[in-house]
C-alpha cells in the first residue's frame, strides 16, 4: 500500500505540475486548441529543436500505451465470449502464441474504424464519454453486489464509500461538460451501449 501510495502521488504530482506549465505558457485557450500540447509548449518556449525531441517521446509513450492496450482490452471481449455473450470465436486461444488472437485482431479492426472515422478531438471525445461512464458503473455495480452479498473477504477500501462517490461524481461532471461543449458528443456516448444492447438482444433471440 505505502508503494502504491507514493507512486499515485509522485505521478499526480508530476501531471499537474506539467499542466501547470502547459496553462501558463500556452494560455487556457492555447491548451484548449492544440492538438499536441507538449511540443507546442517547447517551441514557445525553448524552440523547435526541442519539440521535435518531445514529439519523439509522445510517440514512444504512445506507442507504449498501446501495447498494454493490446494485451488487456482484448480480454474484454474473452471473458464475454467464454460466457456465450459475445461470439464464441473472440473465445478462441490461439495454440501456438497461447492468447486471444481473434479477440486482439477484432480490438485492431474497431480502432482502425475510429481513426478513420474523424480527428483526434473526436477519438478523444468517443473515449471520454464511452469508456469513463462504464468504469462508473462497474464501481456502482460493485457497490450493489457489496450491499447484496457483503463486503469482500481480505480486503477493504478506505473511507469506503467516499472514493467511490468521488469518482463516480468527477466521471458525471466530466461527462455533463463535454456535452455541454460539444452536444453532438452525446452521439458517442449513445452509441456504445445502443449498439451493444441491439445485438445482445439479437443474440438472446436466436
Amino acid at each position: 500500500p505505502i508503494g502504491l501510495l507514493l507512486g499515485l502521488a509522485f505521478i499526480a504530482a508530476a501531471d499537474v505540475g506539467t499542466n501547470i506549465v502547459y496553462f501558463h505558457v500556452l494560455g487556457f485557450n492555447g491548451v484548449a486548441s492544440s492538438e499536441a500540447v507538449a511540443a507546442q509548449t517547447l517551441t514557445a518556449a525553448i524552440g523547435p529543436r526541442a519539440a521535435q525531441v518531445i514529439a519523439l517521446l509522445v510517440m514512444a509513450s504512445a506507442l507504449g500505451t498501446v501495447a498494454a492496450q493490446c494485451v488487456g482490452v482484448p480480454r474484454f471481449f474473452l471473458a464475454p465470449a467464454e460466457d456465450g455473450l459475445f461470439p464464441t470465436r473472440l473465445a478462441r486461444i490461439w495454440p501456438r502464441t497461447q492468447t486471444p488472437a481473434n479477440a486482439v485482431i477484432a480490438v485492431a479492426g474497431i480502432a482502425m474504424v475510429f481513426v478513420l472515422s474523424g480527428g483526434y478531438a473526436a477519438i478523444i471525445g468517443a473515449y471520454a464519454l464511452v469508456w469513463y461512464p462504464f468504469n462508473a458503473l462497474a464501481l456502482v455495480s460493485a457497490a450493489v453486489l457489496r450491499r447484496k452479498a457483503g463486503p469482500p473477504q481480505g480486503f477493504s477500501m478506505p473511507l469506503y464509500p467516499l472514493p467511490l462517490i468521488v469518482f463516480v461524481a468527477g466521471i458525471a461532471a466530466m461527462v455533463v461538460t463535454s456535452i455541454a461543449d460539444d452536444p453532438l458528443a452525446l452521439l458517442y456516448a449513445l452509441f456504445v451501449p445502443v449498439t451493444g444492447t441491439a445485438v445482445y438482444a439479437f443474440r438472446r433471440r436466436r
